[in-house]
């Protein structure tokens, strides 16, 4: 004689409403702190960093995004006009520091072109310690990913210096004092911040704004100083 059991039922897994609803409010959160992530840095820094610079004034149009970490482009030649000096000078690297924003003996490659590897010291600009203007040119990406080290976000929180915030140079051997006494936000086809002043010794930062576009242009003039 043969005898069959009946197989118990297998219990099915029962998610309560109370789970659902948790999980639910969890990604719908997490959805606004990342989308909040991106738009608060360019409010920030429109209606609170903006105002403080000359124009005074709340720019309207939708700016362009790109990629969070890296610039639409990695070459400075699509920035500002191609170089004309022929000559290269005795030294072609430098330091920068920026304590306020935790830059330490940043490399400055004088006349290059590759935005990833250095900050860009403009072939057609005075060099540290001269008469004229040296321009810098740096990558900026959103204020989340910054790193002090890292030559594609190096820029990113430029726009919380202020005047009178020191900014250190060191040219062969030599170490500059500079204190910001200017920023501005330009448009990408003013070139008139590459222009020199020969009154005294300057640099000028250069970046792009707001975080994480490619939009406008600030810089940051800074004037030598004693130590």
């Amino acid at each position: 004689m043969y005898g069959y059991i009946k197989k118990p039922a297998k219990k099915k897994i029962v998610i309560s409403r109370r789970v659902t609803r948790t999980f639910s409010a969890l990604f719908f959160f997490t959805g606004l702190f990342l989308i909040g992530s991106v738009i608060f840095p360019f409010l920030q820094w429109q209606f609170f960093q903006l105002p403080r610079q000359p124009q005074n004034n709340i720019v309207s149009p939708i700016p362009q995004f790109v990629s969070p970490v890296v610039l639409a482009s990695e070459n400075i030649n699509s920035w500002v006009p191609v170089a004309s000096v022929s000559t290269s000078p005795g030294v072609k690297f430098y330091t920068l520091s920026i304590p306020k924003l935790r830059i330490e003996n940043a490399t400055v490659e004088f006349g290059a072109t590759d935005l990833k590897k250095s900050l860009i010291g403009w072939a057609d600009s005075a060099l540290p310690g001269s008469f004229g203007t040296n321009i810098i040119f740096g990558h900026s990406a959103l204020p989340q990913f910054y790193n002090p080290k890292n030559y594609t976000t190096i820029f990113s929180l430029l726009p919380t210096l202020a005047i009178g915030d020191p900014i250190y140079v060191n040219y062969d051997g030599v170490s500059y004092k500079y204190k910001v006494v200017e920023m501005r936000t330009v448009d990408p086809e003013d070139y008139s911040i590459l222009e020199q002043r020969f009154d005294d010794s300057y640099i000028s930062l250069i970046t792009c704004v707001p975080p994480g576009t490619y939009w406008k242009r600030l810089v940051v003039r800074a004037k030598i100083t004693k130590f």
